[in-house]
């Protein structure tokens, strides 16, 4: 089966976005929060305030070539400074999902569904592992050097005949009401010690709050929510509907790949070629999914921009959600999260991407998260603080795909009318730590493409010193645009930060380090 590489197994998520130690350059191992401060607190002069600023700068273009670091940087961009009088530095911390915001979202989207815990996608039964067993005994007969030893696996396939003399013939649902309410994972888990998703969901704290629930589908359509209050990986609403599939939407990390929603396995603008920076699958049984793609034909979009808009916006305002602008807009492609083998299928949606709006500024964290780690072997806990966002998906049905993403509340103005670096300080930083900080170490003569199609000035929360709980909302100097990679294919993306300059000290942003 293919699946969506979405954080799904938090050790992996953990092992490959771990706290990466940042580049030797003065641009970015400096970091003197104290001194921040007072840099933000100096005196300011029209010639940097945004508003001003913003009428002597619309556009970038530039080429960087550097065969022996590996990189070539074209720049063809938009210059996005907010028509602001001024920008400033506040405390922020993370925000729990209400109990009376579930209540409402479940009135929106829900109304009329008999609602399931949604524990039943992954609890087992005698067909499921049936075909576990038949993939090790299958394993067991083609050997291969280098894989798992021959009594590891005939020790796994007798663990798993124990198992299925266990698991019931099928799961019986009326069993598994959901009343959608927030419940802690060791509530849920005491409840039945044999169900093995809440198990797995104790393991990373007891005392997080959790619903996972679905839908009949007796309209043909399943439903699938996932809400999470984690103090430790974030808070997350995520929802989808379609066809197809009841999709993987049951993680406790909050990602958000290549900058795409967590909901779907990808997305590309409609009238643009898909490539594999836009998909989220795995793709080493060698199926070119771009080829084998297929749209579904019954779940339509032809309403216009304007209406879909219209209904996002009522949609936010019916579940008492404010403050927030549109980033990012149009009409999109998004590849469906199916759980059938080799089944790839796609659907057109007007997408709407909204971002916390502060000074009329947005707040923009690019799908990254903050990392942080703390005690030792049993004891070692990793923590995760994602950007904040919320991204909608609209069709002729409606909502068909909703995440709120790491909510955040503004605590405190620290700084006010803070001291800006202008565009032409942040371009020559820039332009010097691209290659930097992309450098192609191997020397394998392998090239990394970067195109900036967009330079915005914007709020991004970074670390405070010695502190995970709160953050500053900074202004950055945002590089956004396209990477790939010729030696890493799946490393590549679309329509994402680049490289982040601290608009106020000039040093680049590690937004896995938070700083």
């Amino acid at each position: 089966m293919k699946k969506k590489i979405i954080s799904l197994v938090l050790a992996t998520a953990i092992a490959m976005c771990g706290c990466q130690k940042a580049p030797e350059n003065a641009a970015v191992k400096k970091k003197d929060f104290d001194n921040m401060i007072k840099e933000a607190q100096e005196t300011t002069d029209k010639d940097n305030a945004p508003e001003n600023m913003a009428k002597k700068y619309d556009s970038y273009k530039n080429e960087i070539t550097d065969k022996k670091m590996g990189v070539y940087v074209t720049a063809d961009a938009k210059v996005d400074i907010p028509k602001s009088k001024k920008m400033s530095v506040y405390r922020v911390s993370q925000k729990k999902i209400e109990q009376s915001m579930v209540d409402k979202i479940k009135d929106q989207l829900f109304e009329g569904d008999e609602i399931y815990d949604g524990c039943i996608l992954k609890m087992d039964t005698k067909a499921t592992v049936a075909e576990e067993i038949r993939q090790k005994k299958e394993q067991l007969a083609n050997l291969s050097e280098g894989g798992d030893p021959k009594e590891y696996i005939e020790a796994s396939i007798k663990e798993l005949q124990k198992k299925y003399d266990k698991v019931p013939k099928t799961i019986d649902k009326s069993k598994y009401k959901s009343d959608m309410k927030l419940t802690k994972v060791k509530d849920l888990y005491e409840k039945d010690k044999n169900n093995s998703y809440y198990e797995w969901q104790n393991e990373f704290g007891g005392d997080n709050e959790v619903i996972y629930a679905i839908s009949d589908a007796k309209d043909g359509y399943k439903k699938n929510i996932y809400i999470q209050n984690n103090k430790n990986y974030g808070n997350i609403i995520s929802f989808s509907k379609n066809k197809s599939s009841y999709g993987q939407v049951s993680s406790i990390t909050v990602s958000e790949e290549n900058n795409m929603m967590d909901t779907n396995c990808g997305m590309w603008k409609v009238g643009v070629k898909p490539s594999y920076a836009d998909i989220i699958f795995e793709t080493g049984s060698g199926v070119n999914i771009i080829q084998s793609m297929k749209e579904v034909k019954d779940d339509t979009c032809t309403l216009s921009e304007k209406k879909a808009k219209a209904k996002a916006d009522e949609f936010l305002k019916n579940i008492g959600i404010s403050g927030f602008d549109i980033d990012t807009k149009g009409q999109y492609y998004e590849l469906l999260a199916n759980q059938e083998e080799d089944k790839y299928e796609y659907r057109k949606v007007w997408y709407f991407k909204y971002l916390r709006s502060i000074d009329n500024v947005l707040v923009n964290n690019e799908g990254d998260s903050k990392y942080a780690d703390s005690g030792q072997g049993e004891s070692f806990t990793k923590y995760m603080w994602p950007g904040e966002s919320i991204q909608i998906c609209i069709n002729d049905q409606g909502v068909v795909e909703f995440r709120y993403g790491a909510p955040i509340k503004v605590n405190k103005k620290v700084v006010e009318n803070a001291k800006l670096k202008t565009f032409e300080q942040a371009r020559k930083i820039f332009e010097k730590m691209i290659v930097t900080t992309n450098a192609n170490e191997d020397g394998d003569g392998y090239m990394k493409n970067i195109s900036v199609s967009k330079v915005a000035l914007r709020y991004m929360r970074i670390s405070e010193k010695d502190k995970f709980d709160t953050g500053l909302l900074v202004p950055v100097w945002d590089f956004i645009g396209t990477y790939e990679d010729d030696a890493e294919r799946d490393s590549s993306y679309r329509d994402k930060s680049i490289l982040t300059v601290n608009a106020i000290d000039g040093t680049v942003i590690d937004k896995g380090l938070g700083y």
